[in-house]
């Protein structure tokens, strides 16, 4: 089972969202077909990521079924630009509006959790953002990282305090790609208990 498949993922990541959910609802979620919706939750069940629950089912192991995105997916080959740049914070926000960049890894995670602070910013942005960000002062002010976004999926994607980042369930997905998983730890619990 390829997770990072476009409609596995839906299904997986509904699962993951939802912690207990009926393949029917998963099915009109998601819009993936009835016997795809069946395949993945036959493969979490045998996985031991989910059992049978009360007519439906239950996500009983979420951090390790994220963990699981890991062996089809390293952010290291996502990666399409670093860029250490002497530009402030409002320059570089304004610039990833026009570019519809979207905060994810730990740029993200600054949005849920309190306590882990990354001086870098990553985010998902287009060729035309790298292009974008080539044009600006060079400098020891903040260093930026772009990745192209290989999942995708609008439903990813949350509006914050004016930015947009990933929703909390790709931002553990993420962070778990990238071997960050000490990162994640906060946003797991909180999450998923």
């Amino acid at each position: 089972m390829k997770l990072t498949s476009p409609q596995t993922y839906k299904v997986v990541r509904f699962a993951l969202e939802s912690g207990q959910f009926k393949q029917m609802e998963a099915q009109k979620a998601t819009g993936v077909s009835f016997g795809l919706v069946n395949r993945v939750t036959q493969w979490m069940m045998s996985r031991k990521f989910a059992a049978e629950e009360s007519g439906g089912y239950r996500v009983i192991a979420p951090a390790a079924l994220a963990q699981t995105f890991s062996v089809f997916r390293r952010m290291d080959d996502l990666h399409s630009g670093a860029y250490t740049l002497h530009v402030d914070a409002k320059e570089l926000t304004k610039l990833f509006k026009e570019h519809d960049a979207v905060y994810c890894l730990s740029s993200a995670l600054a949005y849920y959790d309190d306590y882990f602070r990354d001086p870098s910013v990553q985010v998902y942005g287009s060729e035309a953002l790298n292009k974008a960000l080539l044009e600006l002062p060079s400098g020891r002010r903040v260093r930026v990282d772009v990745y192209e976004d290989d999942l995708q999926d609008d439903e990813d994607i949350v509006s914050e305090k004016g930015v947009r980042l990933t929703a909390k369930t790709r931002t553990i997905i993420d962070l778990l790609c990238s071997e960050r998983a000490y990162a994640a730890e906060q946003l797991i619990k909180k999450t998923w208990g």
